[in-house]
């Protein structure tokens, strides 16, 4: 789905934000993993405060920032 999603929005000028290549998730990483993936396989809360949130907030910015 994500590659009719990029297509259509890129035919009508429409930024994205893909989760799965500009977001760094790396829970193979012993650290990454420890810290913001307890399971490997899902975020936790702090993944979301200090990976997710400053990436969506420039991502905004630098996208539709007047």
């Amino acid at each position: 789905y994500s590659n009719a999603i990029i297509k259509v929005c890129n035919k009508y000028g429409i930024p994205v934000l893909n989760g799965y290549t500009d977001i760094p998730f790396i829970p193979a990483d012993n650290t990454f993993n420890t810290t913001f993936c307890g399971d490997r396989i899902h975020p936790n809360q702090l993944f979301a405060e200090y990976k997710l949130a400053p990436i969506i907030a420039n991502f905004i910015k630098s996208k539709f920032w007047f």
